[in-house]
Order: C-alpha cells, then sequence, then structure tokens
C-alpha cells in the first residue's frame, strides 16, 4: 500500500454537511445537504465513494490515485487541474481534515475558473455523525491573533522527497473571508506567465490555523501542495 494512498484512508467514513455554492464574491447562492461516504472494500485496496447531494447520488470505485490528486500524512488533500491554460476550464479542489479528541471535520473549497476568471466558488463543511459540526460564523479578523507560526510540509508532483520548513502568517492581508471560519486566496484573474497558487486557510480552533496551497509554475503547470500548521506567535 503507497503512502499517497495510507494517507487518504484518514478520509473514510461518512461526512455529513452542505455543499455551499458561492459567488466569486462570497455571497451564497444556494445550499444543500449532502453525505460524502468514503469505505474501504479488499482490505482497504479499493474505496467506493458515495456522494449524495440533495437527491443526487453518485457512486465511484477507485483502486489508485490520479496524476492530479496528492494526499498529505494527515489526510488533507488537492485535486484538480495539473496545468493551467488561459482558454477554457480550470479548477482545484482543496480538502482540510481536522480530527481532535471527539472531534472529526473537514472542510473543502472548490475554486472553478473560465478563461482566468473566477466563476464559482463551492464550500463543503462536514462532519462525522458522532463530531460536532464546524462553527458556521465567519472569522472576526478582530478577535484572533493576528500574528502565527508554525510548520509547513510540501509534497511536490515530481515525486522528490517532501519538505519542511518553518511558516509564519499575518492577518495583515486577508483573502475573501467565507463562513465556517474559512478564507480563501486566489488569483483573479489568474496571471498570464506567473506563478500562482490557490490557498484554503481554516481556523479550525482558537488556537490552530491550517493553510493548504496548491502551487503553479510561471507556465502553469502545477508543482506542489503545501500544507501549513500554526499556532498563535
Amino acid at each position: 500500500m503507497s503512502s499517497q494512498w495510507h494517507y487518504l484512508l484518514h478520509n473514510l467514513g461518512s461526512w455529513h454537511g452542505y455543499f455551499i455554492k458561492l459567488s466569486a464574491c462570497g455571497e451564497e447562492r444556494s445550499r444543500q445537504g449532502s453525505c460524502t461516504t468514503l469505505e474501504g472494500l479488499d482490505d482497504h485496496q479499493t474505496i467506493r465513494q458515495t456522494v449524495q447531494v440533495g437527491d443526487r447520488v453518485r457512486v465511484l470505485e477507485y483502486s489508485h490515485l490520479a496524476r492530479s490528486v496528492l494526499v498529505l500524512p494527515n489526510g488533507a488533500f488537492s485535486q484538480g487541474s495539473t496545468q493551467y491554460t488561459p482558454v477554457g476550464e480550470f479548477g482545484a479542489e482543496l480538502g482540510l481534515i481536522h480530527r481532535l479528541a471527539a472531534i472529526a471535520q473537514r472542510l473543502r473549497l472548490v475554486l472553478l475558473f473560465q478563461q482566468g476568471e473566477l466563476q464559482e466558488i463551492t464550500l463543503i463543511p462536514e462532519h462525522l455523525p458522532d463530531s460536532a459540526p464546524i462553527n458556521p460564523d465567519p472569522i472576526n479578523p478582530q478577535t484572533i491573533p493576528k500574528a502565527w507560526q508554525g510548520e509547513s510540509l510540501t509534497l511536490y508532483t515530481d515525486w522528490r522527497s517532501p519538505t519542511t520548513a518553518p511558516c509564519v502568517y499575518e492577518f495583515s492581508s486577508l483573502g475573501l473571508l467565507l463562513p465556517y471560519h474559512a478564507i480563501a486566496q486566489f488569483p483573479n484573474p489568474i496571471p498570464h506567465r506567473t506563478p500562482f497558487s490557490l490557498s484554503l486557510l481554516w481556523l479550525a480552533e482558537p488556537d490552530l490555523l491550517y493553510c493548504l496551497s496548491r502551487r503553479y509554475d510561471q507556465m502553469g503547470g502545477w508543482t506542489d501542495l503545501t500544507l501549513c500548521t500554526l499556532r498563535p506567535r
């Protein structure tokens, strides 16, 4: 069993929540109840994924991960376009997971671009049945610490060895504030021949901040996935 596949198993279970469609400005357009169930089959060699959103149900089975996917040791992941071009559709999903004692929560963000312009945001807050749901309020920048520090872990698409490094974050320049203590950071429009990143920040606890970033190089190629785990400085 590969390490990537092993990491993915942290996401097993029935995750209950919402698919929340937002405009590019963060205004809610629609909300539907959801349940995403990941079940291990054949001694976890295969995963069956059942996604129910409203009345629609979709079932997938897979036994390997595509090149468009990377999974971190705690189960956080990202999937999406591996190459950006200014023509057509481009997008990515960023998924964070938080487990602490009886808490088991996930927060996912899907960003969809068309011709380099952001068209739609989907925010997916989820929790396992025995866990408390995520606080639905947005972050209040006036009441949280401004400076954070921690460690980053980066996985690379060319499969070189992962790297770790100290990281810091300052709440001086926020991205798009979203419900469920989330922040989305992205360029809009996506710049031509300039490196860029798509990021999801989640204040999972008053003293615990996650930042997941999917980075692209100046030619539009996906290069790596970084998770920063931060505490107040």
